[in-house]
């Protein structure tokens, strides 16, 4: 009757424990030597983190939890806590590589026998001009550089036996501040996008942001990670809600409830 009445009496105490979010300590594993800013993104809290160069990183989590792991070489991951790992508080991951698989390449579309008279009769086609997409090749429609992707590419190569370009620029510092520019520009791209998902109404009307102020809501939003993460999902629902729930600290921030 006494054990029965411990039993009862450290259940509800059992329940609660898991219930309770705790800092997990978690660590990222994979062949490659450098882990750093990988990101995790707890998806029922919308917290996130970024991992440091060995792997290791921390994050706040509880029973059922969905925790996103997101890197653009590796395969994204999505792990449901369990209670072991609430109670040990550690959260281990393995990264899987993102491979993808290319289809096939036809090297010869036309099927040329080699005796140039015959192939010219029936396959009057190859006069045509040749060009990468008639070809069928993979990269037939990549996309042009930009003129700061040009400028690093320039920066960062040179002619000659021993090229100059990308030690004078090395020393000089250009491609570091070429590598910075591209890396802002980029990012400058997916804010705009991001901030282009949604509508002028939806800000105004259903997160109570101003117009005039919208553009300094993305940029207040872009320094949490939970919002880089997010990003890489790709998922608009989940961008969603994490800006309904910025637009609430931004409100109280600049005083405009």
């Amino acid at each position: 009757m006494k054990q029965l009445f411990l039993i009862i009496l450290c259940f509800p105490l059992t329940l609660f424990a898991q219930d309770e979010s705790v800092i997990l300590n978690g660590k990222i594993t994979n062949e490659a030597a450098n882990l750093e800013g990988i990101h995790i993104l707890n998806l029922t809290s919308l917290v996130a983190t970024i991992t440091k160069k060995d792997g290791t990183f921390q994050i706040n989590g509880k029973v059922n939890d969905t925790v996103l792991i997101s890197a653009i070489q590796y395969k994204t991951q999505k792990i449901i806590l369990n209670t072991d790992q609430i109670q040990t508080k550690t959260l281990n991951v393995e990264l899987i590589p993102n491979i993808t698989e290319l289809d096939e390449v036809v090297v010869r579309p036309h099927n040329l026998t080699g005796n140039l008279s015959r192939d010219l009769k029936e396959n009057p086609s190859i006069y045509e001009k040749i060009s990468p997409s008639k070809l069928g090749l993979p990269n037939a429609y990549v996309k042009p550089k930009t003129q700061t992707e040009r400028r690093l590419f320039e920066a960062k190569s040179g002619g000659g036996i021993l090229p100059l370009n990308p030690i004078i620029n090395a020393i000089t510092g250009r491609t570091k501040k070429l590598k910075n520019q591209l890396k802002l520009e980029r990012k400058e791209k997916k804010l705009e996008a991001t901030k282009e998902q949604f509508n002028t109404a939806l800000y105004s009307e259903f997160l109570k942001i101003p117009e005039d102020r919208i553009d300094d809501f993305i940029y207040y939003c872009a320094v949490d990670n939970a919002f880089i993460a997010v990003q890489q999902t790709e998922d608009t629902f989940l961008m969603l809600e994490l800006l309904r729930k910025k637009s609430i600290e931004y409100r109280k921030v600049n005083n405009l409830n």
